[in-house]
């Protein structure tokens, strides 16, 4: 396991969604583990009562940036604005584990195996190319970067990444994101996010026991025979 406070939780978010914060992410899951990791808390667009709400939980890093390019800008921000950590873990405000063990169990699973990314991890094949893929991904610069070229992508960016991971993103211009609030925009820039990794090395796999069985989406959950690959081999 890594090191107390070697990690950093960052959490991307937006104004007014603190019942959302406190029913998901910051539930006792979350709460019994805060003393052994740094809080990163990134609000797009700012509203007083939520963000308030929130130092209850003595955040090291509370962000309010314009509110422009969903959960993405915020994990981007995170990444180039505080670099020292050896571990990062991205959540958004819906995401929450299914026990109390959560952190003990992502860095063993990390840094015991031949892995640098764990998270949801989705094949393409079960989800449709984004009708505007190639145009979106033509115009941030990743044209080169085609779904079809790669096995997998994480569901939202959400996981446990070591530092090579996360370098990488950096040397690549950070966590892809489109200046708008799209829906569509953000799904391909989730996708182009994993095929930057994947096309430079990085190895990611799938937090066992299957696809949104440990790292929970909402009340959402998904056969894993259905849905998940398991590129790195992570069982």
């Amino acid at each position: 396991m890594g090191n107390q406070r070697d990690t950093v939780v960052c959490i991307a978010t937006a104004a007014d969604r603190w019942d959302i914060m406190e029913k998901y992410c910051f539930n006792q899951y979350f709460r019994v583990n805060r003393q052994l990791f740094d809080l990163c808390v990134v609000f797009n667009g700012s509203d007083p009562g939520s963000v308030r709400r929130t130092l209850d939980l003595a955040p090291e890093h509370l962000v309010i940036r314009e509110n422009v390019g969903m959960d993405q800008a915020a994990f981007d921000y995170c990444i180039k604005n505080i670099r020292h950590y050896r571990t990062y873990i991205f959540i958004h405000d819906d995401h929450w584990f299914v026990d109390g063990n959560w952190f003990q169990l992502l860095h063993g699973l990390l840094y015991s195996n031949d892995v640098d990314v764990i998270g949801n991890v989705v094949a393409p094949g079960h989800v449709n190319k984004p009708a505007s893929y190639d145009v979106v991904a033509d115009v941030l610069g990743y044209s080169a970067l085609a779904p079809h070229l790669f096995p997998c992508f994480l569901q939202g960016q959400a996981g446990i990444y070591n530092r090579k991971a996360i370098d990488c993103l950096l040397a690549n211009g950070g966590v892809p994101w489109g200046k708008t609030n799209t829906r569509e925009v953000a799904s391909i820039c989730e996708r182009i996010h994993s095929f930057i990794m994947l096309s430079n090395g990085i190895k990611v796999g799938q937090i066992p026991p299957g696809y949104e069985k440990y790292l929970r989406h909402r009340e959402h959950i998904v056969d894993p025979n259905q849905m998940s690959r398991n590129p790195s081999g992570l069982t």
